[in-house]
């Protein structure tokens, strides 16, 4: 396992879901992995997935209304969207689906790459701290706290720009830099407003 996946895991174990109504979104062929990361057993536990060959309770894309592919559900006090973001080409419309799901109040997981070479066939993009900042609030949510997964340098980074005879020192500000560690991905706690 990857020691991106590790911090996510580390990160899981934390979560309580006991009594709680869930939703695992893009949860893929790993149907119920924050269920069996976190503590506690849920009320309900409903995952999704856009594949009808997924075995998951419900399929429906994250890139079109969730509203048109959703008749029924209940909504969720803990939402999960774990490492599943990077492969929406209309991030907007997933995180607006993703409101839809949990209920006023809940809380939001969130789960992204920032720095992670390519590693699907659909996998369109890269997030940062601001655009969290950003675009959460403007679609409903409140940051409660984003978490940095963190790497040592040398890695794909500090590679790039000591290819491209940059100086690290300039960007240490920028990009996150802590000492010898880096963000390599993002945990998003986040809460649903009204």
């Amino acid at each position: 396992m990857s020691y991106s996946r590790n911090q996510i895991n580390e990160y899981l174990a934390t979560i309580d879901l006991t009594d709680k109504i869930v939703s695992d979104v893009g949860c893929a062929d790993e149907a119920h992995y924050a269920r069996r990361k976190c503590k506690g057993t849920p009320k309900e536990y409903y995952t999704f997935e856009y594949a009808e060959d997924y075995k998951t309770d419900f399929h429906f894309d994250l890139n079109f209304p969730i509203a048109e592919q959703l008749v029924e559900h209940p909504l969720a006090e803990i939402v999960f969207c774990i490492e599943t973001l990077e492969h929406i080409y209309d991030p907007i419309q997933a995180i607006e689906n993703l409101h839809t799901l949990c209920k006023e109040n809940g809380i939001l997981y969130l789960t992204a790459p920032f720095i992670n070479p390519l590693h699907d066939v659909h996998d369109y993009l890269r997030y940062t701290i601001q655009y969290f900042e950003d675009v959460l609030p403007k679609l409903g949510f409140e940051v409660i706290k984003i978490a940095p997964r963190v790497a040592t340098f040398p890695d794909l980074l500090g590679l790039f720009y000591s290819n491209e005879g940059m100086r690290m020192s300039k960007i240490t500000q920028q990009l996150g830099y802590r000492g010898n560690f880096h963000d390599i991905g993002y945990i998003v706690k986040a809460r649903r407003l009204g």
